[in-house]
């Protein structure tokens, strides 16, 4: 029954529960790599990089969705907007990455009594911190890669270029959760 169900999605190229998923751990990935940077979190920070990494994944629905339905001027629309949701969050965390890596463990809220956390260090973020950062920028984007390949070349009407794309989105899930 569920092969079934998943077969006739990816038939339609509308995969709904993929959708759900990438709704719900996309956002919460992206808040665990904000908190990396500044704890504890502030609560803006938390509901302004869930919301708007959840904006990016709605884009991304509605642009595979508008695909399906051949409204070419939507599917381009709602992938622009997504993905101007989505530099906006990574500028945003790379500010904040910043803002991290230039402090020397001062609060962010500052204030005239604040005290450093941390002495003052001349040792500079490990290489490997980096080489986080940007692995998961880099896989994260993929998805948006592989997405507009899709809405560009793939025939939303063909099982086999709805399975292909079905198998690369499969392949990101599993890579960007390790």
């Amino acid at each position: 029954l569920y092969q079934e169900t998943y077969k006739k999605m990816i038939k339609q190229s509308i995969i709904a529960p993929r959708w759900i998923d990438y709704g719900l751990s996309s956002p919460l990935m992206f808040l665990v790599v904000s908190v990396l940077w500044s704890a504890p979190p502030d609560l803006r920070d938390i509901v302004f990089g869930f919301g708007l990494q959840f904006l990016v994944i709605l884009g991304g629905y509605g642009s595979e969705v508008a695909n399906a339905f051949k409204r070419k001027f939507d599917r381009w629309f709602l992938f622009a907007g997504a993905g101007l949701a989505y530099l906006a969050t990574w500028v945003y965390l790379f500010v904040v990455f910043g803002h991290a890596e230039a402090s020397a463990g001062d609060p962010v809220c500052g204030g005239t009594n604040a005290t450093s956390l941390y002495a003052e260090s001349d040792q500079d973020t490990p290489s490997f911190v980096y080489a986080i950062l940007f692995s998961i920028f880099i896989v994260f984007s993929c998805f948006a890669f592989v997405h507009w390949a899709k809405l560009w070349k793939g025939d939303p009407d063909d099982f086999n270029s709805n399975l292909y794309y079905e198998m690369w989105y499969s392949v990101l899930s599993f890579t960007s959760k390790i």
